[in-house]
């Protein structure tokens, strides 16, 4: 767990610790999703969730390290932040602010990813780095695709799966969707 600890500094904003969630996180992955606006929400489930049970907590914090990684940003208590005041609440302890995961696919060496920023973190390159960083992640644990899902209107993240080098795609059951793919090894 502690080979995905690392530093980062949100350019103009702060530092963060990226690491890997463990089910101590419990707290804050609850507090994430909680703070959530209702669109970055309905990006990420590609639907409404009126409260995450206990059961899906669980599923979130639960995984077998050997093939699946979810890669958390902290913002940590007493740490100096410059973010512009969107009127969301800010928690006076440490703060998840962004969460990166990939399981394996039904495809053999395909891992399906993703990935969602707190609204006040958006736009500053977290995901873009989270992305990076969870793809080199799955090529170190032998897969070959990094996959996703996204809803054909979210521009945003089309946008930074381009930059990336990923190709998005109709998918063909359902044209509300845009399939993401990239090489591991780009």
């Amino acid at each position: 767990v502690a080979r995905w600890d690392d530093e980062y500094e949100l350019k103009g904003v702060g530092r963060l610790l990226i690491r890997a969630l463990t089910p101590q996180d419990r707290e804050l992955e609850r507090q994430f999703i909680e703070h959530l606006s209702p669109e970055t929400l309905r990006m990420r489930v590609m639907g409404t969730l009126k409260r995450l049970t206990d059961a899906q907590l669980d599923q979130l914090l639960h995984f077998d390290w050997s093939r699946e990684l979810a890669l958390c940003a902290i913002r940590r208590a007493g740490e100096d932040f410059v973010l512009p005041d969107v009127g969301t609440h800010v928690p006076p302890g440490d703060e998840l602010v962004a969460v990166a995961r990939f399981a394996p696919a039904p495809a053999p060496g395909v891992a399906e990813f993703a990935i969602t920023v707190a609204d006040r973190y958006q736009g500053l390159g977290l995901g873009a780095e989270l992305l990076r960083r969870l793809r080199d992640a799955a090529a170190s644990l032998g897969y070959d695709t990094l996959r996703g899902e996204t809803l054909a209107y979210n521009d945003r993240m089309l946008a930074l799966a381009a930059r990336l080098g990923f190709t998005a795609t109709p998918d063909p059951d359902d044209a509300t969707l845009q399939r993401l793919s990239c090489p591991t090894q780009v």
